[in-house]
Order: structure tokens, then sequence, then C-alpha cells
């Protein structure tokens, strides 16, 4: 007889042991052996996971999908993975977190007892917002990353990192005792319907290393049956669909559709006499940044939100598929200045986008890091930020210089692409860089302009992403 540490949910929970005594050879030996299996399993209802050639995991299709449940941490079975679906055709192809339905055989007239708690870590062993390679946090920050009530947290910091389920204390469930859910023997229990589940995936999507926590005790739970047993898997994320090997497919469309039509927010803008805003549809080329962003991040070309191999570019990491597609900002030299960058528009939290008070706590909302359209939602406050420093630079300049001369027709040519002064401008600082440049004349003549790329070029990367053919 053998045992080994794998899936559980095909066996079951060992609810007893029994002595096994055997001779062989005039040799006796004594040992102790499970006597009873209790079957259970851990199910994703209508997982709409659509699957991955790098993962090589099959497509869901809509189908309740098992989760391989490991009795040891960090499993690196693809099948001990609870998928955050990319596209959920029953909402709109919004994201979805998984529907998980806990189960288990216990005797007639028994109370089984369930707790989940869910939490990423980072290499260094920190709350997952805190990635950087040099950080060392503090306690108040760890308190803000690890606050298992998620009340009182600083604002524009979201919520914690680390989920319980029930919340230890401050429960919105009803029943709960000692931390623990109380489920009468042979009815399931239905985490995704679970008050502090949905509060919590409310606060923001969540992933990372997950713990299913399950015992069976008397129906007045005065005697234990099963004493606590631990099981592990993971909660990872799915990249958004794309339908052809350039990346194009439903991640592209949401983006056009988002910033191909709105146009920039020039209400908001201060302008002085000389400048005025530009007629132009809309940011349109912001899915060619989000190429350039992650491109040959994770696996795939580019849109990639998520690691779909679990490293960067085509290394393939067992166990870390799904992990967020994180890219650190910092030098070598001082790596703690580096938030690092999330997604697909590789977010840096900058608190309103433009002050970097926040930047120390190396932490953003979650829901930035583990929902897709999330991420990209934030591009539209950060354009507007680079549109603000523009137009605030051009006021400064047309107070300054008499022979300042108005912009607003100027344009610049990248590969095969040319953009005016404003898109070029939104797209340069993006990345940091500087841009246009004017040069007061001398003696009452008119100034010039001219554009100076940053080191990177990231303008033309970003054409080269395909903006010339944009939608």
């Amino acid at each position: 007889m053998r045992s080994r540490a794998r899936r559980i949910n095909d066996s079951g929970a060992i609810v007893g042991t029994a002595t096994l005594t055997t001779t062989v050879g005039g040799t006796t030996t004594t040992s102790s052996h499970g006597v009873m299996l209790v079957p259970f399993k851990l199910v994703n209802l209508a997982d709409p996971y659509a699957g991955s050639s790098v993962i090589g995991t099959p497509n869901h299709s809509g189908q309740d999908t098992t989760i391989a449940l490991s009795s040891t941490t960090n499993p690196t079975d693809i099948n001990a993975v609870a998928w955050i679906a990319a596209s959920d055709p029953s909402n709109s192809g919004a994201p979805r977190m998984p529907k998980l339905q806990a189960s288990i055989a216990a005797p007639n007239g028994t109370m089984v007892w369930w707790k989940l708690s869910v939490i990423f870590h980072d290499r260094n062993g920190n709350p997952y917002r805190d990635f950087d390679t040099g950080a060392s946090l503090t306690g108040t920050q760890i308190t803000q990353l690890t606050n298992v009530n998620e009340s009182g947290s600083t604002p524009g910091t979201s919520y914690s990192d680390d989920i319980a389920i029930p919340m230890p204390s401050g429960s919105a469930d009803s029943g709960v005792v000692g931390g623990w859910v109380p489920v009468a023997a042979g009815t399931p229990w239905n985490i995704y319907d679970d008050q502090d589940w949905k509060n919590a995936v409310a606060r923001g999507f969540f992933g990372g290393d997950a713990t299913l926590s399950v015992k069976i005790t008397s129906s007045d739970g005065s005697t234990i049956i099963l004493p606590e047993q631990d099981f592990y898997f993971r909660i990872a994320g799915e990249n958004p669909p794309a339908s052809s090997a350039d990346g194009s497919g439903a991640c592209q469309t949401y983006i056009t559709t988002t910033y191909g039509g709105p146009t920039p927010n020039w209400t908001g803008l201060s302008f002085t006499t000389g400048t005025t805003p530009p007629t132009v549809p809309g940011y349109w080329f912001a899915y060619a940044i989000a190429k350039e962003e992650t491109d040959g991040n994770g696996g795939r070309t580019w849109y990639n939100q998520f690691l779909d191999n679990g490293g960067a570019y085509n290394t393939r990491v067992p166990g870390n598929e799904g992990h967020p597609n994180w890219q650190n900002d910092g030098t070598t030299a001082n790596p703690v200045n580096g938030t690092g960058g999330y997604g697909l528009f590789q977010l840096t939290y900058e608190g309103a986008h433009g002050t970097h008070a926040a930047e120390a706590n190396f932490i953003m909302p979650r829901d930035w890091i583990w929902n897709w359209q999330s991420n990209v939602q934030q591009f539209l406050p950060i354009a507007q930020s680079k549109l603000q420093a523009t137009q605030t630079h051009l006021n400064y300049l047309h107070g300054k210089y008499p022979s300042f001369v108005d912009p607003s027709s100027l344009t610049t040519t990248a590969d095969v692409t040319t953009f005016n002064y404003w898109e070029s401008s939104v797209i340069t600082h993006y990345n940091g860089g500087s841009g246009w440049h004017f040069t007061p004349g001398s003696g009452g003549a008119s100034g010039t302009w001219n554009y100076t790329p940053n080191p990177q070029n990231y303008l033309y990367q970003v054409a080269r992403k395909g903006v010339e053919s944009h939608p």
C-alpha cells in the first residue's frame, strides 16, 4: 500500500486510522493507515476559461471544472488553478472571478465547517503590492496590505491582499463560529455566494495562494469527527482573448472602443490666448501603447495582463502561470526607487496621477492588477494628466516668450505614422519622455519647435506596434 501527496479531490480526506500488522519472513511490522476516505472536491462552476496554447490547458467552455487540490503548499500542477476568466459570455464579456463551490460527503447528521484564505506574496515573501526586490516594508505598510478585515485602509491604497472567508472578525455572514462557516452534511458550501466573498470581490478582484480548510463535527459541534485539514490551490489570471498571432481580439477591441471614440477632456484644461485645443478623434493610439508596454512579456507577443507561462518572455515557470505581469522600473543600483509596472498599461501607482507621495508604499488598488479591464480603464486619467502637463507648459511659454508660436498644427513622424503635437506629447510623456521643445527667437523673431525623442524613442516603438494601421 502506498500514499502520495497529490490531487486530493479524487480520494478525499482521511477520517480515521487503524493499525495494520503484517508478518513477512518471520518479521512482524506494525503501521498506522487511514481507513476511511470522505470524498470531497472544489469546483469552479460554469468556468468560462478559454485555455491557452502557452499553458496547454484545455478550454473549459463554461463547464464545471474541478480544481486539483494539493496536500502541500505552492502546488505546481496547472490543474490546481482556479482561473479569473478574462471574458464571461454570460456577463457581456467582462472578467469573472472563480465561482467556487466546495463539497464533502460527510456522514448524515454531522456538521461540516469551512474556511478559505487567499493571499499573494512576492518572491521575497512580502505582500504582493510590495513586489520590488529591494523594498523593505514598514509595519504600517504591512498592516495596509494584510488587513483581513479590509477596513480603515488609507484612501487610494484600496484593500488588503490577504482575504479570509469568512472574515475572522466583523463578518457579514450569519452563523459564523470562531472563523468557520458551518454547513449541514449533504449541503455544499457555495463560496461564491458567501457575503464576505462577494464583498471582497466588489472591492477588487484578488488572487494568489489559496488554502481551503475543512473539518467535520457532530451536529452540535461538540465532537470532532474529522480534525481540520488544509488543502492548497491557486487563484490566477487568464489573459484577455486574442484571436490572432498579433494579439488582436477582445483586448484590442475593448481598448479601442473605450478610447477610440471618446475625445480627450479639454474642458478641464486652462488655455492661454493663442493656444487652442486640437480636433482629434480621441486617444485612438491607446491600444498601441498597451502593445509596447507588454511586448514579449509572459509568453504572448503582447497584451499580457498576466504571465501565461509564469515567466517573462517564453520562460515557463510551473506554479507561476497566471501571475500578474509586473516589470521593475527601478535601477540596478537603487531598485527601491522603482515601484514596478502592472498589467496591460504597466501602471505605476502615483497618488492622484501626479504626486509621488504614495509611491513609497509600493501599493495600488488590487483590482488594477487582477482585473484586466480595470487596468485598461486607468489609461484615461493618466493620459489626461499628460495632456494637462503639456498644456501647463504651453501656458508658461506663452507668458514668458513674446515670440511664442502656437504648436497646435505641429506634427512629427515616427515610422510611417504622423502624430499631431498633442498626440505625440501624450505618447512620449507616458514613458517619461520630454518630446517637443520651444526655442525662442531673438530680436522679436518667431521661435521654433523641435521634437526630441526620449532615449528609448518610445514614440517610434509605439508606432511600430501597429499605429499606422489603427482601426
